[in-house]
């Protein structure tokens, strides 16, 4: 969620969903990555781009136009199939109420944590015990 906050303006708010796609592949100085592409919901809060977006901005489309040719996106490049799995993920999850990080308040999501957890508290939910 950090990254989030760092695009899209500290102020936004978004619920997590699930996971869309993950996308493997080399950058020859780095070596391989793993991008991993979320579903998150819009809940509200103003979108402003970050320092590294700057210029951008944000746009909502219908199905019918990211059928069409005039939406591209740039990440991942040249995957626009990826629009249509989310919006079809997004329609069976919208509703559904489901504990992503067990044991973690939704709290977890905001950043930074108004209420980070005891070091206890963390070694608890890691092992399990209650």
């Amino acid at each position: 969620m950090r990254e989030v906050r760092e695009e899209l303006g500290k102020d936004i708010i978004l619920r997590p969903l699930g996971t869309v796609h993950t996308f493997t592949y080399l950058i020859p100085a780095v070596g391989y990555v793993v991008d991993v592409c979320y579903l998150l919901a819009y809940e509200g809060g103003e979108i402003v781009p970050g320092d590294d977006e700057a210029g951008s901005t944000a746009s909502w489309w219908t199905r019918e136009q990211l059928d069409g040719q005039d939406v591209e996106i740039s990440v991942p490049r040249d995957q626009k199939w990826l629009l249509g799995r989310a919006l079809e993920l997004y329609g069976l999850w919208k509703d559904r109420v489901v504990e992503l990080q067990p044991g973690a308040s939704s709290r977890a999501f905001a950043w930074p944590p108004a209420d980070p957890p005891s070091a206890a508290a963390n070694d608890e939910w890691q092992s399990g015990e209650e």
